[in-house]
């Protein structure tokens, strides 16, 4: 009997030890719980609370934000000012005061490219720098043409004394947006002279190569109302060695006038260093021409076009010599310049 009561009493101390280990468990389990139901509860209070308020920044955002724009103003203002400040000037002209400072312009740059050494085409032709169209023929630009065409010219005269102090070897043509053909073909009678009008002078019998001009659908030099910057293009084609087009290009970058190299083509003739048999020796060997477009060196020209049936002209070939006298030959090179021009402060404040 004792043994029986031994045993029972030994069963029942074990269920108490386990009751109680297993109600401490659920206690402390249900603390946790409580505990995570309660952060729970927050975070979901917090979400909610977050979903109902009204979308707005904190004011600390909103003073950041505002010394950030007044920042981003003042940076503007000054980028404004800086491209501004090389603009060109030009005062209101009349049509006859214009063909007036073109005659002076043009003999002032021939006199300078003969001091030079620099060769231009022959006096007795119409070259007049991209103005062929007044230089010498009587015709006269209407009056609202006149500042943009004081502009060009401005802009030709100084691209032009940066190739003087290059040292190219010659300039053979020039070419700029022609903008006033529209208005020549409605009002022709306009653009002539009155005949036996004194100080006239007489209207030439030809007409001015428009082959010549830069087409373009865009109109040059003009700001639209919402328009930061109008530009001019200009083609100059000249020769010159190495050189002197290094010289060049750096003088344009250096230059204050925002000027953008959209493309140039070099083309040199050269001797051919070994002939083959068909070309034979002495006499018969004739210098070969090769034409390379380099605009993807700039990075604001567009791509060069093949002519049709023309095989692409490598950048170096076996014919082609990269050091020695031959590099000494100029070079016929074809120039695409933008140049711009930009809205004033107080035009971009209005």
């Amino acid at each position: 009997m004792k043994r029986k009561q031994i045993i029972t009493y030994a069963a029942s101390g074990v269920g108490v030890v386990l009751f109680l280990a297993a109600s401490g468990l659920l206690v402390r389990n249900i603390m946790q719980y409580r505990e995570k139901e309660q952060d729970f509860n927050q975070l979901r209070s917090r979400l909610t609370q977050l979903y109902r308020s009204e979308v707005f920044p904190s004011d600390e955002n909103v003073a950041l934000e505002r010394e950030n724009r007044e920042q981003l103003e003042t940076w503007f203002e000054r980028l404004i000012t800086k491209l501004g400040e090389e603009n060109i000037s030009r005062a209101d002209r009349s049509p006859p005061q214009f063909v007036e400072r073109l005659e002076l312009s043009r003999n002032t740059l021939r006199r300078q490219a003969n001091r030079s050494r620099i060769r231009l085409p022959d006096a007795g032709t119409d070259f007049a720098f991209g103005f062929e169209r007044y230089a010498g023929t009587g015709l006269l630009p209407s009056l609202e043409d006149v500042p943009r065409l004081t502009e060009q010219l401005i802009i030709v005269t100084r691209l032009v004394r940066l190739m003087y102090e290059s040292e190219i070897t010659a300039l053979s043509a020039i070419r700029r947006d022609v903008f006033e053909e529209e208005t020549a073909a409605e009002e022709p009678r306009s653009r002539e002279p009155a005949s036996g009008r004194r100080g006239a002078a007489p209207v030439r019998g030809r007409t001015p190569d428009r082959t010549r001009a830069v087409r373009s659908p865009r109109q040059p030099g003009v700001l639209g109302a919402e328009d930061m910057f109008a530009t001019y293009r200009f083609v100059f084609e000249f020769s010159a060695r190495e050189e002197a087009l290094t010289k060049l290009l750096n003088a344009l970058a250096a230059n204050p006038m925002y000027t953008v190299v959209r493309t140039i083509r070099l083309r040199k003739d050269v001797p051919s260093m070994v002939p083959s048999q068909a070309e034979g020796t002495g006499a018969d060997r004739r210098p070969q021409s090769s034409e390379t477009d380099v605009s993807f060196l700039f990075g604001g020209g567009e791509e060069a076009t093949q002519e049709p049936g023309a095989a692409p002209t490598p950048l170096l070939g076996t014919s082609r010599p990269v050091s020695g006298i031959e590099m000494e030959t100029p070079m016929q090179v074809r120039l695409e310049v933008d140049v711009y021009k930009f809205r004033s402060v107080d035009e971009t404040r209005d």
